[in-house]
């Protein structure tokens, strides 16, 4: 039977890869390249649809990771005196994700193929979405925290220029968008601090020895507050980038009514990735409530 374990890591770097060419030609080719508007399609659609194929495949030949099985395909990387290990990790939350990405990604090609055929910015619309895929797909499958903020901040730029493809440019919201913008670069900027700050105290970027790293951390014993505050500032990160999509969508709503399908698929990736996010830092926020119970305890003892 095929096995995709080892070339599972073409599941989330496909789409990008076809969006590159595509890219290159495009600007080797500009006019030749825009007008090859259902090529276009095609190979982003076959690039995306393989990533899903592979990841049903690998969901039913690991028998949907019963057990909590997972698979990692991990590299130790060293710079200087600083090890870090990077990889993939895909276990039943991943795949589902994965999956589920792949598939509202295909739906939005499908719907805005037909809404932007032979328009302005087609081509660069599907090379857009196709990096935005390949982003979301790789921080689905990120092995540590250094890889989730990489990835975290391309979802934002990408999306970005998504939205600006897909919606339409319109001159009286664009302040709007600049300020939603600079709001988005300010959530990827709390991520990327946060993420730094519990680097600092537990030592390690993995998600489940940053929660091991804070219980048994002496800033969290003389200054629990501290730890807290950077993980409710984790949280925040987040709430912000759903409320920004939110604000995105009911300013554009007046001027794409004719294009509901496909803002619907784009919303269903946006909140899949945010809901993944949350709970793969999980550990995260169960050390800490762990950690806040038993200094209330204590607290209540004395």
């Amino acid at each position: 039977m095929f096995s995709v374990e080892q070339p599972v890591w073409l599941i989330p770097l496909i789409p990008s890869i076809v969006a590159s060419l595509i890219g290159l030609l495009l600007i080797s080719f500009n006019r030749t390249v825009n007008r090859l508007s259902k090529p276009v399609y095609f190979l982003s659609a076959t690039s995306v649809g393989i990533s899903a194929a592979i990841g049903v495949v690998l969901l039913v030949q690991k028998k949907y990771f019963d057990d909590g099985d997972k698979l990692l395909l991990v590299k130790d990387v060293s710079f200087s005196d600083f090890n870090l290990q990077i990889g993939f990790l895909i276990d039943r939350l991943g795949s589902i994700t994965l999956i589920l990405i792949s598939l509202f990604s295909l739906l939005l090609m499908f719907f805005s193929h037909n809404l932007m055929y032979r328009k302005n910015g087609y081509v660069r619309f599907f090379i857009f979405l196709g990096l935005l895929t390949s982003s979301m797909l790789l921080l689905v499958s990120s092995f540590n925290l250094v890889e989730i903020c990489l990835f975290w901040v391309l979802i934002g730029l990408f999306s970005h220029l998504v939205r600006n493809n897909l919606y339409g440019v319109d001159q009286n919201l664009s302040k709007r968008i600049k300020s939603l913008f600079l709001l988005d670069r300010i959530s990827d900027l709390i991520l990327c601090v946060t993420i730094y700050a519990l680097y600092k105290i537990s030592g390690s970027f993995l998600i489940d020895k940053v929660g091991t790293g804070l219980e048994n951390s002496l800033s969290f014993a003389e200054k629990p507050l501290s730890i807290l505050t950077l993980l409710s500032l984790l949280l925040i990160s987040l709430l912000i980038k759903v409320g920004e999509l939110f604000s995105y969508f009911n300013s554009f709503k007046e001027v794409a009514r004719n294009r509901n399908n496909a803002i619907f698929a784009y919303m269903i990736m946006s909140i899949s990735i945010c809901g993944f996010l949350l709970l793969r830092l999980g550990p995260i926020f169960y050390s800490a409530k762990n950690m806040l119970h038993g200094t209330i305890f204590d607290n209540l003892i004395t």
